[in-house]
């Protein structure tokens, strides 16, 4: 039997609606509202909830499940994930605007940084701890190292080096182009030189 109200109806109990039929969409399900609808307090949904449109949330978010978006998603302020975050796109990243995860803001990352590609760095890489690296590192501009540098395996260098501070070498150095050293050189081992070699001070 159909209720049909056509002026305001104000229901001062508990309402319940026992038909179990599902939503697929804003047409269908146990019940229908053509206009929208008001919630004064809190809204429990059982099952999966489509959004058709613009989600505006003012206050505070929680999500106890997986969060599932296929389209874009923009958010103002700030976030903040307590779990592992996964970014599953696989878009190689050939500059600053492309990739799996491009973030246009710097990135501050409180523990280590594990990179499994080329990494390219455009301005200039600040290091105030100990970099230990595993392969070959290749510079193909000026390099400047106003520190303590020790090298446990064999440096090579085919452009112009200048060294402000100590060179420590307990392996093989193999220096191709023009070397400055503006300090003490101490060689405590054989060295060998297969060229020319000025020296603007004296040699102890």
């Amino acid at each position: 039997t159909t209720l049909s109200v056509t002026g305001a109806a104000t229901v001062g109990g508990i309402t319940k609606i026992t038909n179990a039929t599902d939503s697929t969409a804003t047409t269908n399900g146990a019940l229908v509202v053509t206009g929208g609808v008001g919630i004064g307090k809190r809204l429990n949904v059982g099952g999966a909830t489509n959004i058709a449109s613009t989600l505006a949330v003012t206050g505070a978010t929680t999500l106890k499940s997986t969060l599932a978006v296929t389209g874009n998603t923009t958010i103002g302020g700030n976030t903040t994930i307590s779990g592992v975050t996964s970014v599953t796109n696989e878009t190689e990243s050939e500059d600053i605007t492309t990739g799996g995860f491009v973030v246009t803001g710097g990135v501050g990352i409180g523990k280590r940084l594990n990179v499994g590609g080329a990494t390219n760095i455009d301005s200039t890489l600040a290091v105030t701890g100990v970099a230990t690296f595993k392969n070959q590192i290749k510079v193909t501009g000026n390099t400047n190292i106003n520190g303590a540098t020790a090298l446990a395996s064999t440096l090579d260098v085919t452009g112009a080096t200048t060294l402000k501070s100590t060179l420590s070498v307990t392996g093989v150095a193999t220096l191709q182009d023009n070397v400055t050293v503006g300090g003490t050189l101490d060689v405590t081992g054989l060295g060998t030189f297969s060229d020319s070699v000025s020296f603007k001070k004296n040699i102890t």
